[in-house]
């Protein structure tokens, strides 16, 4: 356990919740969310595939939020949804240099002459400076060689990525008052209300390669594993991409950006 103060570095090696609060406040609860809402979050992101939703994130400011608890909750993830392909973006805009992108499945078609047209992609939105971008992807670099998600390295790579643990929410009978009998006993009645359910979650780890010149981002997912303890997990996700990623960049052919230690020596 570290002991003592914390820099942002830490706080995204150790996956610190309550650092991640203080930097929010810090930041201020409308500015944190303004930028929830320059990366993406909150709205669809134009993806060309049916059935896209929204995702929400809560203004502090808002009638349904309770300011500061809000902004810290939302500054660790906590209280809000986004969909995989938000979060993909999100990243993605940080792999590029802090400009968001719609992202797309279809690289373009081909016409029945037999002739290959590209889809049109636009040019994007500028959502943070470079320099702002390269920071946090050394950052992100930093919580892989040196933090808790060490799993997710890949030798003669470097791979710049976070994981994710989020409690979900769902239905749960509640009971709730409903008058009194005629005795003048108390009586209730059974709703349905959404809450967080115990023991549910989603393990996430979502990664750039290579961090130094940025090809890929994949995120891997494990909706509500099996878990005992404090969310001990028989696989996590950042191991999963760990045995996923050298295939696919072999398969792209995407050199390596580290030196490699030798399997022996002459």
């Amino acid at each position: 356990m570290r002991i003592g103060p914390l820099t942002p570095a830490d706080v995204l090696k150790l996956s610190n919740n309550i650092g991640a609060a203080k930097i929010g406040l810090q930041l201020g609860r409308q500015k944190l969310y303004e930028a929830f809402r320059r990366f993406g979050f909150g709205a669809k992101t134009g993806v060309d595939i049916f059935g896209e939703v929204s995702g929400v994130v809560w203004n502090p400011d808002g009638p349904n939020a309770s300011g500061d608890l809000t902004a810290a909750q939302n500054s660790f993830g906590q209280g809000l949804s986004v969909t995989a392909m938000q979060l993909a973006a999100g990243y993605a805009a940080i792999a590029n240099g802090g400009t968001l992108v719609t992202p797309h499945v279809v690289a373009g078609w081909t016409d029945r002459k037999g002739a290959y047209h590209e889809a049109q992609q636009p040019s994007g939105d500028r959502v943070m400076r470079e320099a702002t971008a390269q920071t946090v992807l050394k950052l992100l670099t930093g919580a892989i060689d040196d933090g808790i998600a060490k799993g997710a390295g890949i030798p003669g790579y470097s791979i710049a990525g976070k994981t994710g643990t989020a409690e979900i929410a769902g239905p749960v009978d509640v009971a709730v008052p409903n008058g009194v009998d005629a005795q003048g006993r108390p009586k209730t009645r059974i709703e349905q209300r959404w809450r967080y359910v115990a023991g549910w979650i989603d393990s996430s780890f979502i990664g750039i390669s290579p961090a130094s010149d940025p090809q890929l981002v994949t995120l891997i997912l494990i909706h509500r594993p099996a878990t005992w303890g404090r969310y001990v997990m028989a696989e996590r996700p950042e191991e999963v991409y760990a045995q996923l990623m050298p295939q696919l960049l072999d398969y792209l052919a995407i050199p390596p950006d580290r030196p490699l230690n030798p399997v022996a020596r002459p």
